[in-house]
């Protein structure tokens, strides 16, 4: 439940957020995502991956932890312990259903949603110098900037943030420049765009062990002959 429940507000937040909504728990900077009045859909999906990457990987280990360590069939095995309820009554087989949804399923479902989200509407720009001085310009070299995503993998070697889609602005030329004062993060490049790759995938894999140790008989289960 420690990690079960900030998991679940992170995920009711990204879900919201990128959908244009906003939960209001401003006394809970950590979780809400916001930046300013209102958070880019490309910036929820950022930090919706590296917070739920991170409690993905956590809880999911601690289920595999516990459903190895635990004795009897699968419901035994659902770290849930409520009103000394037996694993065989039906009330605690319920919310054992409902602790697996909400905490299992919905945070690797919304962590997907954040990294497709990210992806989509995130784009990476780069600090150029001009005779008018510095403004900001798309990395990515395409003019169909939501399906570029080797932008992320970009290093030119100059100062690089990563803004949203929403942010993008009409230059005096016509080109399109980034609006990157407010609603952006610093980007680090190729080895950012690796760190939050690894992230999502060990917690898929974390994810995929503990569900496999929920189903597979334990030593613990077995009985001895």
């Amino acid at each position: 439940m420690a990690l079960g429940v900030p998991a679940l507000l992170v995920c009711a937040n990204v879900l919201v957020l990128t959908q244009g909504g906003d939960l209001g728990l401003g006394g809970l900077p950590a979780l809400t995502l916001s930046i300013g009045d209102e958070t880019p859909e490309a910036l929820a999906g950022f930090w919706g991956v590296i917070l739920l990457g991170l409690f993905g990987i956590a809880g999911n280990l601690v289920l595999a932890r516990h459903a190895r360590l635990s004795r009897g069939g699968f419901w035994g095995r659902v770290p849930l312990r409520l009103f000394s309820l037996k694993p065989e009554d039906v009330v605690h087989r319920c919310l054992a259903l409902c602790a697996l949804v909400l905490f299992a399923l919905l945070p690797i479902y919304t962590l997907g949603h954040s990294a497709k989200t990210l992806v989509r509407y995130g784009i990476v720009c780069v600090e150029l110098q001009t005779e008018n001085g510095a403004i900001w310009r798309p990395v990515a070299d395409s003019r169909d900037w939501q399906r570029n995503s080797g932008q992320f993998f970009a290093a030119p070697g100059l100062p690089m943030r990563l803004t949203s889609s929403e942010t993008l602005t009409q230059g005096a030329a016509g080109d399109p420049q980034c609006t990157v004062e407010s609603a952006s993060v610093e980007w680090f490049g190729g080895f950012q765009a690796v760190c939050l790759l690894a992230l999502v995938l060990a917690a898929a894999v974390a994810f995929l062990r503990a569900g496999l140790t929920l189903v597979r008989p334990g030593p613990t289960s077995r009985r001895k002959p």
